[in-house]
């Protein structure tokens, strides 16, 4: 995947959170929700607690793909779910 220039200075102009994650996972395709929350926060400076990023993702321009297996800092497997963009 090519991303062009200004597609990203697009992508960084925007200024609403919601507008944000939207971009990313327009941009990367479907994506875990920890992984949506650790490139969310090192790519703007204004960071998103995950509880936030939870109630961004129940809006209806998000769905949820379904889940994966991530593993933990200890180790140990647990199910993340996987959200995408809805297409209109």
């Amino acid at each position: 995947m090519v991303i062009q220039m200004n597609e990203l200075e697009t992508h960084y102009a925007l200024k609403k959170p919601i507008d944000r994650v939207e971009s990313m996972l327009s941009i990367h395709g479907d994506l875990p929700i920890q992984q949506i929350h650790e490139r969310y926060n090192k790519t703007w400076r204004s960071s998103i607690t995950m509880p936030e990023l939870t109630g961004l993702l129940r809006h209806k321009r998000f769905t949820k793909k379904g889940h994966t297996q991530v593993i933990g800092i200890t180790g140990r497997k647990y199910d993340a779910t996987v959200w995408g963009v809805v297409l209109i």
